[in-house]
C-alpha cells in the first residue's frame, strides 16, 4: 500500500509532469506527498570551475560559487512552488504535503531520501538530458537501478490514469510489477491489461498459458479481473505499441530484468521503455 510518495522535482517539462502526477496520485491513493529538488553540488565544488573563474580573472572563487549557488537555490524555491500549486489543485491536505531542497548529488540524494518513501515519481529526462548520457543513462535510470522502491516515471505530458498495462513474464521482478499495479487498480479503480511478449521466432503457447495462468491466479486472489493479450516480437517494441494502441495510460514492469554486460552494450527493455513510452512508466526492483 503507498502512504507515501516522493516526487524528485527539477525544473523541467518532465520535471513539471512529475508534480503533476505526484500530486494526482497523492489524492486518488490518499496519500502524503514529499516533493524534493535537489541542488547538484558538482557543478558548484569541482576543479573545473575554480580554474575557469581563476583563469578569466573573475571574482574570488567562493564569492562567484555562492552567486551561482543563489541563483540554483531560486531555481528550486520556483519548482516547489510550482508543487505546491499542484498539490493545492488536487486539493491534497496540506498536513500531508511537504516541499524542500537539499544540496548534494542527485541520484544519491533521491535514493536516500527514498528509504522513508513507498513510491518515487520522477520525470523521464531532466534539464539537461544530452549532458547525462553514457553508459550510466539518465539521473531517472540511476536512481532505477539503484533505488529499492517503485518508481514511476513520468513524460512531459501528464494525463490522469485510467488503463494501465502490465509487462509480464512470471520473473521475480514481473511479478513485483503485476503486484504494485494490482495495488494501483483495486485503489485507483483503473482497468488492467497484462501483456505477454514472446520474444522469439515462434510463440510458444504452453509458455505463455502457463504465465497467464500464473497471473490470473494472482489477480483472482486480489479480487481483480484483467484483459490478457499475448504478442510475439521485439519485447521493448511490442510494450510500447500496446500500451498506444490500448490508450494505456500507465505502463507496468520490472526493472532491468537482464544482465549487467547486455545492459551495458546492447540496452535494456527497461531503459528503452522508460526513454520512449509517452505514458508514465512504473518500475518494480
Amino acid at each position: 500500500m503507498i502512504c507515501k510518495i516522493l516526487a524528485a522535482l527539477d525544473n523541467s517539462d518532465c520535471g513539471r509532469s512529475a508534480g503533476k502526477y505526484a500530486a494526482y496520485l497523492g489524492a486518488e491513493l490518499n496519500a502524503g506527498v514529499e516533493a524534493l529538488t535537489v541542488v547538484d553540488i558538482r557543478p558548484l565544488e569541482g576543479p573545473i570551475l575554480r580554474d575557469f573563474t581563476a583563469h578569466l580573472g573573475l571574482e574570488p572563487f567562493e564569492t562567484y560559487t555562492q552567486a551561482l549557488r543563489d541563483v540554483l537555490q531560486q531555481r528550486a524555491d520556483d519548482v516547489l512552488e510550482l508543487f505546491r500549486q499542484d498539490a493545492a489543485a488536487q486539493s491534497l491536505d496540506p498536513e500531508r504535503v511537504s516541499a524542500g531542497s537539499e544540496l548534494g548529488i542527485v541520484a544519491e540524494t533521491i535514493c536516500r531520501r527514498a528509504n522513508s518513501a513507498d513510491l518515487v515519481v520522477i520525470g523521464q529526462f531532466g534539464e539537461s538530458p544530452a549532458a547525462s548520457g553514457g553508459l550510466l543513462g539518465s539521473t531517472s535510470e540511476q536512481v532505477v537501478r539503484r533505488t529499492n522502491r517503485p518508481v514511476i516515471v513520468c513524460p512531459p505530458m501528464f494525463r490522469p490514469i485510467t488503463k494501465a498495462l502490465v509487462a509480464y513474464d512470471a520473473t521475480p521482478k514481473a511479478e513485483d510489477a503485476l503486484h504494485v499495479a494490482a495495488d494501483f487498480a483495486a485503489q485507483l479503480g483503473i482497468a488492467l491489461t497484462v501483456l505477454v511478449v514472446q520474444d522469439g521466432e515462434q510463440v510458444d503457447e504452453e509458455r505463455a498459458t502457463r504465465i497467464r495462468e500464473q497471473a490470473e491466479r494472482y489477480l483472482s486472489n486480489a479480487h481483480l479481473r484483467a484483459e490478457f493479450s499475448v504478442v510475439e516480437g521485439n519485447p521493448e517494441e511490442v510494450i510500447i505499441d500496446s500500451a498506444d494502441k490500448g490508450d494505456h495510460d500507465l505502463v507496468a514492469m520490472g526493472a532491468f530484468g537482464h544482465g549487467r554486460i547486455r545492459q551495458l552494450f546492447v540496452g535494456s527493455v527497461t531503459a528503452h521503455v522508460m526513454r520512449s513510452s509517452k505514458v508514465p512508466v512504473l518500475l518494480s526492483r
